[in-house]
């Protein structure tokens, strides 16, 4: 199984969230790694684990890319809000 995952790994560098067992299976279906796992459940449970880890992986990036973007635009505003408080206050 670990072999079977390391070839995962390797050549499919290019997984997304649409990739299928199927397209997959037709890229590394004539390699050792393959071929030793013998049991195409396991196979397919193996895929899925991976899959589902990719996408996993890829929403958290967007999800971290998307907030260290925003995360600048709240910065000091209750400071300001109060500044302009107390200038009112004095006039």
């Amino acid at each position: 199984e670990s072999n079977f995952k390391q070839l995962l790994k390797a050549k499919l560098n290019s997984l997304n969230e649409q990739s299928k067992w199927d397209d997959v299976k037709g890229q590394i279906e004539n390699d050792n790694d393959f071929t030793a796992l013998s049991s195409e459940s396991d196979r397919v449970r193996l895929f899925e684990e991976f899959h589902r880890q990719i996408v996993a992986d890829a929403q958290a990036a967007a999800a971290a890319a998307a907030a260290a973007s925003h995360h600048y635009h709240h910065h000091h505003k209750k400071a300001r809000k109060d500044k302009k408080k107390r200038k009112h206050e004095k006039s």
